[in-house]
């Protein structure tokens, strides 16, 4: 997998995740995590890429989104993780218990992986927070790595 973007972390003491809480987290979570997830959350939870900007298709519309911060696995770690971010969304916004959220956006907005066709290899979609239901969900791409693959700088 190629990361292919420059990570800002804001924490001085950042450690990677290891291998057994991500193990741990995955089992707590009943989600089989994608590899190329694992290997980018490991190294760079709590960070955000220093090209965060992508564009999704919306109804034929280009709509402008920001990766933001990628939620760590630890819930010791910070309050923004990935165990009290799916326990907000599931509870508080009804989200459907296939999405995963994994990044969160300046405006509470989530990219999520979608386990709603398969289990094993989810896609990404993007929860907007001023919607309901699944019309709050928009189609990302196919994997993780399309993702980080389809990040440019926000200026452009």
């Amino acid at each position: 997998m190629s990361i292919g973007n420059e990570w800002l972390i804001f924490e001085e003491d950042h450690l990677p995740l290891r291998d057994e809480l991500i193990e741990s987290v995955s089992t707590i979570i009943q989600f089989s995590l994608p590899q190329d997830y694992v290997e980018c959350v490991k190294y760079y939870h709590g960070g955000q890429p220093k090209n965060g900007s992508l564009s999704i298709d919306v109804d034929g519309s280009s709509w402008g989104i920001g990766f933001g911060e990628l939620l760590t696995l630890d819930p010791l770690e910070s309050c923004t993780n990935v165990i009290s971010s799916l326990s907000k969304l599931r509870k508080i916004h009804g989200i459907s218990k296939n999405y995963l959220p994994i990044a969160i956006g300046a405006g509470g907005d989530y990219l999520c992986l979608d386990y709603s066709d398969s289990i094993t290899n989810p896609t990404v979609v993007f929860w907007f927070h001023e919607l309901e239901g699944e019309d709050a969900i928009f189609p990302v791409a196919d994997t993780f790595t399309q993702v980080l693959d389809m990040l440019k700088p926000y200026d452009e």
